[in-house]
């Protein structure tokens, strides 16, 4: 069955009364002519290509020049200082996380939030670990950093934390298998993102059912 944006229904809405006042259809043509329609109307998401992109773009230049600027100024500062703008970052993505849902389905906020929380949340473990001088482990890291940033590919729908989720644990299996000697928890690590891309797909038609498109692109 054809699918008519949204975006057109008011057109038609506009003309069905035209053609009816200028006899080209009767009041049960014209009834029949919108309900018709109606019935076959799909959502069209109100966010450009282009305001999505800057949104990320921004995101990513924010949270990369956060982390820079405390990593530049760092040995000047004191402990409690750092351990409070350790925390910055990931209070100020999870405050975006949370405007972003309260927004409802806005695509450009919950890609820029989705992206921001994903990067703070790692800047944020590095700068803890790095104040209190822990010993360093890059598995448990990339493996924290990932399952902290899912719940984000789930509660959004970013696309960017699900793309970030998937190049963490792909990381984390090559570091893993050349720690450990096996890295077979990859599968399981990957089993979020496939359930989650399903859920995605499942909920657009058919033929709307891209990667992409189920993220409201």
């Amino acid at each position: 069955m054809r699918k008519v944006p949204s975006a057109n229904l008011k057109w038609i809405e506009k003309e069905i009364p035209l053609l009816e006042e200028e006899g080209v259809l009767d009041s049960a043509a014209a009834e029949r002519l919108h309900c018709y329609y109606e019935e076959q109307t799909v959502p069209v998401s109100g966010t450009s290509w282009a305001l999505t992109a800057f949104s990320i773009l921004g995101a990513l230049l924010i949270g990369a020049g956060i982390i820079l600027l405390f990593a530049h100024n760092w040995d000047m500062l004191t402990r409690e200082t750092r351990v409070i703008l350790s925390f910055s970052p990931l209070l100020i993505g999870s405050l975006l996380s949370l405007a972003a849902l309260l927004a409802g389905g806005k695509t450009a906020l919950r890609e820029s939030a989705g992206l921001f929380h994903a990067i703070a949340i790692g800047g944020s473990t590095a700068l803890v670990g790095q104040t209190y001088h822990l010993p360093s482990d890059t598995p448990m890291f990339l493996l924290t950093w990932a399952l902290l940033t899912l719940p984000l590919v789930f509660l959004l729908s970013s696309t960017g934390a699900f793309f970030i989720y998937l190049a963490l644990i792909s990381s984390w299996s090559a570091v893993a298998q050349d720690t450990y000697g096996q890295a077979a928890a990859f599968w399981v690590l990957l089993l979020p993102a496939l359930l989650c891309l399903m859920i995605r797909v499942h909920r657009k038609p058919l033929e709307q059912s891209t990667l992409l498109s189920a993220w409201g692109w």
